[in-house]
């Protein structure tokens, strides 16, 4: 139970260097570290609040939450001075072909099938669904150059 927990903390961290960095870039390198500064506060909070109540699991649930409220505010932080970095109907798009993948892998449990069958079946529904939507096109697969090679 203690590493399903933390692998939201996991998830989070590198966000989290993504987004001091994005900033850093930018030229406010001080915004990452005023977030870690009220983060460090609601860590200690969290940890004497929650692994006195809960013990162990409530110190992986403190991380955890920790970690994703740092990621959240630089996330927002990040939003604010960039603005959004993938357009809506790219999100739209990831969501329908996410959803179409999510059909496929209910219809090919890893259990009960190979699991390269399951794997090929959800990633080649992906795959199509994006492409169906318009997302990937052609000009987007020619650094791969699979039609140059003969394969028609």
């Amino acid at each position: 139970a203690y590493v399903r927990v933390l692998v939201l903390y996991a998830v989070a961290l590198p966000f989290m260097d993504l987004f001091a960095s994005a900033l850093s870039a930018r030229g406010e390198p001080y915004r990452g570290g005023a977030t870690l500064l009220l983060v460090i506060p609601l860590t200690v909070v969290l940890n004497v609040t929650l692994i006195g109540w809960y013990g162990p699991i409530g110190a992986a649930y403190s991380s955890a939450l920790a970690g994703l409220s740092g990621a959240v505010i630089l996330g927002v932080l990040v939003f604010r001075r960039f603005g959004p970095l993938v357009p809506r109907r790219t999100l739209l798009n990831i969501a329908v072909a996410t959803t179409a993948m999510v059909l496929v892998a209910l219809l090919f449990p890893v259990r009960d099938t190979l699991p390269a069958v399951a794997y090929i079946a959800c990633l080649g529904t992906y795959s199509l669904t994006l492409v169906l939507l318009r997302e990937v096109r052609r000009d987007d697969l020619e650094p791969f150059g699979f039609w140059k090679w003969g394969f028609r």
